[in-house]
This record gives structure tokens, C-alpha cells and sequence, in this order.
């Protein structure tokens, strides 16, 4: 059952501990502070909310997931074009890639304070296979479709699976792909029809030129997957189709070309 009262309760101390969190002086000189993406925010905490209990409450799990999505975000901002050692530039990239260090620090911390080691060592996961996917990627190490999928389906989606698969929760894992997948190609959709190069756009791109693919048609193929994962979540399962979780899937697909925060990939 979704309790939707207290699903915004739960939101607005996650968003306020988070807040409080990013508040560095320091860090702000470096880098922007990070926007919240309000949409993984939504999914996340319906899914942890009806877990959380007074006697084990699970905000700090909740905040320390969305650190980590700010750690890879804020990690994937750094150039990977060579400059000079002593340029202002090269000083900006070292500084960026601490800030990232720094969120994946605070999330350490906060789990510890909760203890829930098990937790840490499932994120710890979740962040090397979403960096071994990426690395596949810049390294253009993949060759098929499917590949390409399988890849970007662990970079957006592994931290938040983590979780589902930690509260034994194969329902959610489902709902979070579908959601997540679906968002996450409309968006990028929309940066290879605008020409911005992100770290997917950059590895279809490739793939297309490799098969032949003009961009017509591989904004076809974009469409019959995102199409899939919408169908998938409308139709659904007997979990899905009660009348409560098509309103909530219907509140996450309604804005689903804007993907609350989106950052590019990479400096490409």
C-alpha cells in the first residue's frame, strides 16, 4: 500500500538531510552543488518509506543512494581530454574528481553511522560494475545492441537495484528499470535528435556509423525500446495493476522527457 502523506513526509526530511549534507563552503568554490533529481528522489523513497521504522529509521539509506548517484554524476564531468599539468583547467578536473570522492565519502560515513556494513559492501558493488560499464563504453568496447543496452542499464540502474535486491524486492527491481530505462533514453533521444554528445549519444553514434545506421533510423530503433520499457510498465504485472500504482507509475512517466537533473556523461 502507498501511503502517499507519508511518502512526502519521508521525501522532505530525505531532501532536507541531503541539502544539509551538500552544504561544503568549501565545495561550492569547486563545483556547483549538485540539483536533486526529483524523480529518482520519488522512486526511491516510495520504495524505502514503508520499511522505515522508529525503531530502524531509513533516511540515512535514502540519502546515502543519491550521494552516490551525485559521486558517478559528478565524476563523469571530468574531461578525459589531456591538458597541461599547470593549467587552471587540469587544477579544475583534479578538484572535480575529489568532489566526487568527496560524496562517495559521506555515504561511507553515514551507513557506518547506521550500521549497515552489508549495505555499504551492496553499493561498493553496484559502483564498480556501473565504472566497469563505462569504461567498456570510452574504451568503445562494445559491439552489439544489446551490449550497449546491457551497459547503460547497469550505469543508470545499479545503484538503485542494489537496494531492491538487498530488501529482497524483485517486484521493484522490475518497476525501477522499466522507470529509470524508459526516462533515461527519452532523454537521450532527445540529445542525439539536438546533436549533444554525451557519453551514450557518442557510443550509438559509433554504432550506428559501424552498421550503416543513419540517424532516422536509429532514432527508430531509440523509439521501439523506449516504447517496450512504457508498455512494460503500463501493462505490467500484478503488482503494477492495481489502480494506486497506475497513478504512481503515471506520476513518474508524466514528465518523462524532462528527467528532473541530467547532467552530461562526459566533457567530450
Amino acid at each position: 500500500m502507498i501511503d502517499v502523506s507519508n511518502i512526502l513526509e519521508f521525501i522532505e526530511d530525505v531532501k532536507e538531510q541531503l541539502t544539509n549534507k551538500l552544504q561544503h563552503k568549501y565545495m561550492k568554490n569547486i563545483i556547483s552543488t549538485p540539483s536533486i533529481d526529483e524523480d529518482k528522489l520519488l522512486l526511491l523513497c516510495s520504495f524505502l518509506e514503508p520499511f522505515s521504522t522508529a525503531e530502524k529509521p531509513l533516511h540515512a539509506h535514502a540519502v546515502s543512494v543519491m550521494l552516490v548517484q551525485f559521486a558517478l554524476d559528478t565524476h563523469d564531468l571530468v574531461s578525459t581530454q589531456q591538458l597541461p599539468s599547470d593549467t587552471s583547467l587540469e587544477k579544475e578536473r583534479q578538484l572535480t574528481v575529489l568532489a566526487g570522492d568527496y560524496y562517495s565519502g559521506l555515504y561511507y560515513f553515514l551507513l557506518s553511522q547506521a550500521g549497515d556494513i552489508t549495505f555499504i559492501q551492496r553499493l561498493a558493488t553496484a559502483i564498480k560494475k556501473t565504472n566497469i560499464s563505462k569504461m567498456f563504453l570510452y574504451r568503445n568496447e562494445v559491439k552489439t545492441l544489446e551490449e550497449m543496452i546491457h551497459h547503460f542499464t547497469l550505469i543508470e540502474a545499479a545503484v538503485f537495484t542494489a537496494l531492491t535486491e538487498y530488501f529482497e524486492q524483485p517486484k521493484w527491481t522490475k518497476l525501477f528499470l522499466n522507470v529509470l530505462l524508459t526516462k533515461r533514453f527519452l532523454y537521450e533521444k532527445q540529445c542525439l535528435l539536438n546533436d549533444e554528445k554525451t557519453l551514450f549519444t557518442e557510443t550509438f553514434k559509433r554504432y550506428m556509423k559501424r552498421n550503416s545506421i543513419n540517424k532516422r533510423e536509429g532514432i527508430a530503433m531509440l523509439d521501439s525500446y523506449i516504447e517496450t520499457n512504457r508498455n512494460a510498465l503500463i501493462d505490467g504485472d500484478e503488482f503494477t495493476k492495481s489502480e494506486e500504482m497506475k497513478k504512481y507509475i503515471k506520476s513518474l512517466l508524466i514528465h518523462e522527457t524532462s528527467m528532473g537533473r541530467r547532467v552530461n556523461d562526459a566533457r567530450i
